[in-house]
């Protein structure tokens, strides 16, 4: 890559400008295996992930203040701190010179300031130590796993100070690829040999048996992507579908399906027999489905664009099972995309409950008696898992738990999704009444 530096600067400056997401900002200027990517991907990954940090740390040596410093010459900052302090392969004198180089290309006028504070951090940083006890525990954890006060009191609140800690901690480290074997045409065991004969690293995951940490550049570009033999799916959502456990021959219902994984994912494991209707609001993201699951061979999928909050009534007491992987806060997956961190979500969350009770309500309508649900999100945040379940128990008698799974990133090494299997009862004892959750 010409300018790696220039390019993660690009993204991270999208990333604060315009509240941009870390991943599709990469899937936007990288094109997959080139030269110099993996250092753009730790540079945007690492810069957002350790943002208050950085500040905390630079503020030391603005006097005027980071208020004052103009958002591109932040970014230009942060960029050069980071590689400086957590970057070990760059030297000091090549993070600083090339950070410098980079503003003379962008930000000319302030190359000069950007050269002299950096300079003054590669001096002095080893000197900057906070004290726990005097900042307190919210203050301390947001700042030294640099994340947003709002997010910090909400896990301290639900799960204490050492889980939020190691929460916390797990999401600066580095989030791996993960791949799911497809095994329509592919087995748990020999695509692995494969693709470590290709001088890929493959780890087996803890949490769903045909889900793999690959690293290795070109992962899409070998015979076996191409081929359909196996797809780019965190392991944590490939659990979910195996918890789900669809049965060969059966009809499923996979009401929030795009971008289309865990459709997939349950589509492979029935073994291609049976009907799986995968929806969503969105048109542009089915056609996405489709043509994954032509890549991947598989033919008992087909697609419904609709809304999930309402509900289709040619649907109502006819699958045998059915999975709502509703919206949500997306607080399980920081380290895929750190920028989650920072956001304030506590004035939207009471919006976004009710979309997922809309939603929750039409899905178990689907259900046929004797028939389950699978409702799960990314997130770890009690008030869109468990309080949801429990609001729809207590509406609708005549269903039974049979299971809830927080998978929690620091024990299980994934992503933090949460998955709730629920049975409709043959024999009705209550009535649902969507209007009421």
């Amino acid at each position: 890559m010409k300018d790696a530096r220039k390019t993660a600067y690009t993204a991270l400056l999208a990333i604060e400008k315009h509240g941009s997401f870390s991943d599709l900002e990469l899937k936007r200027l990288l094109t997959g295996g080139e030269e110099g990517e993996a250092f753009v991907r730790e540079l945007v990954y690492g810069v957002t992930e350790r943002k208050i940090w950085l500040d905390y740390e630079l503020s030391h040596f603005v006097k005027r203040g980071l208020h004052a410093v103009k958002r591109e010459a932040l970014v230009l900052l942060r960029i050069g701190a980071y590689q400086l302090e957590f970057m070990t392969a760059v030297p000091d004198y090549a993070a600083i010179s090339e950070t410098v180089e980079l503003a003379k290309k962008v930000l000319p006028g302030l190359s000069g300031f950007v050269n002299g504070v950096l300079r003054a951090f590669a001096r002095g940083r080893a000197s900057i130590r906070p004290n726990r006890e005097t900042l307190g525990e919210k203050e301390w954890l947001s700042l030294t796993c640099s994340c947003g006060e709002a997010l910090t009191e909400l896990l301290l609140a639900q799960y204490g100070s050492a889980r939020t800690e190691e929460f916390l901690r797990f999401a600066l480290t580095p989030a791996p690829a993960e791949i799911r074997v497809n095994l329509l045409r592919e087995d748990a065991a020999s695509l692995p040999r494969e693709l470590a004969s290709q001088g890929f690293s493959l780890t087996e995951s803890t949490v769903s048996p045909r889900s793999f940490a690959v690293s290795g550049s070109g992962l899409i570009r070998t015979d076996a992507y191409r081929e359909g033999r196996f797809a780019i799916q965190s392991a944590a959502s490939c659990a979910i579908a195996d918890l789900a456990a669809p049965e060969p021959g059966s009809f499923v219902i996979d009401t929030c399906a795009a971008p289309g994984g865990k459709t997939m994912a349950m589509a492979e494991a029935m073994g291609g027999k049976g009907r799986v209707l995968a929806m969503d609001v969105s048109q542009t993201r089915l056609a996405f489905i489709g043509k994954e699951a032509k890549r991947l061979g598989v033919r008992n999928v087909e697609t419904l664009c609709w809304d999930g909050r309402e509900e289709a009534p040619e649907l109502v007491g006819k699958a045998d099972l059915v999975l709502t992987d509703v919206p949500c806060s997306g607080l399980g997956v920081i380290r895929r995309k750190p920028e989650i961190k920072y956001r304030d979500f506590a004035p939207g969350l009471p919006e976004l409950l009710e979309t997922q009770r809309k939603i929750l309500a039409s899905a178990i309508r689907y259900v046929r008696p004797g028939g389950r649900l699978c409702y799960s999100t990314c997130t770890i945040n009690r008030q869109e898992n468990e309080e949801q379940i429990r609001v729809l128990l207590k509406e609708c008698t005549d269903l039974e738990l049979l299971m809830e799974k927080q998978f929690w990133p620091g024990t299980d090494q994934t992503d933090g999704f949460y998955a709730a299997l629920i049975r409709k009862n043959d024999r009705e004892k209550g009535a649902l009444d969507g209007r009421r959750l």
